[in-house]
C-alpha cells in the first residue's frame, strides 16, 4: 500500500494515524519472532521492517506520523522514520522502545534515528531500558511538533 501511494502523483502527502483511540502503534507482535524456525526467517523480518522504514524516510513526499497514545517499539520506530511527528500531549501518549527489556534492539533503525532528533543523551536511556516518556517531558526535541489540546485533530 505504500508504494502504491508514495507513487501516486495525485497523492501529495501521507499521514500515519491510528483508528484506535489512546494507541498510535503498540510495536511488532513479539510472537513473530518466535514463530521463526530459522536465523535466516529472522533476518528476513528483520531487512523486511528496516526496508519498509528506509522507504518512509527516502519518501520524497513528507511523511507524517500523527500520534496519540501509546507509540512503542516498531510504532516508534515508524515516527522516528516519518519526516514529521505530531503528538498529542496526553497522559496516555507514552513513547518508549520496550522491547530491550526483552533483550532485543529495535530492529528497524530506532537506535540509528533516535539519536540524531533527539540527542544521545536523551536517546540512550530509552535505548538501553526501554522507558518511556511522555510528551510533557519532552518538550525540547525540536523535531517533535506538539498539540496541548486532546480534542485538537492531529
Amino acid at each position: 500500500a505504500f508504494e502504491e501511494l508514495r507513487d501516486n502523483p495525485e497523492v501529495k502527502s501521507m499521514v500515519f494515524i491510528s483508528g484506535k483511540p489512546d494507541c498510535f502503534i503498540a510495536g511488532a507482535d513479539i510472537k513473530m519472532l518466535s514463530a521463526c524456525e530459522t536465523k535466516e526467517e529472522i533476518m528476513e523480518l528483520s531487512a523486511g521492517g528496516q526496508e519498509f522504514m528506509q522507504q518512509m524516510a527516502d519518501c520524497k513526499k513528507p511523511v507524517v506520523a500523527a500520534i496519540s497514545g501509546s507509540c512503542m517499539g516498531g510504532g516508534l520506530e515508524i515516527a522516528l522514520a516519518c519526516h514529521y511527528r505530531v503528538a498529542l500531549d496526553t497522559k496516555k501518549t507514552s513513547l518508549a522502545l520496550p522491547e530491550v527489556m526483552l533483550g532485543l534492539l529495535p530492529g528497524s533503525g530506532g537506535t540509528q534515528r533516535l539519536p540524531p532528533l533527539i540527542g544521545l543523551p536523551n536517546a540512550l536511556p530509552m535505548m538501553l531500558t526501554g522507558a518511556g516518556r511522555m510528551p510533557s517531558k519532552l518538550r525540547s526535541w525540536d523535531s517533535w511538533i506538539w498539540s496541548s489540546n486532546p480534542s485538537d485533530p492531529v
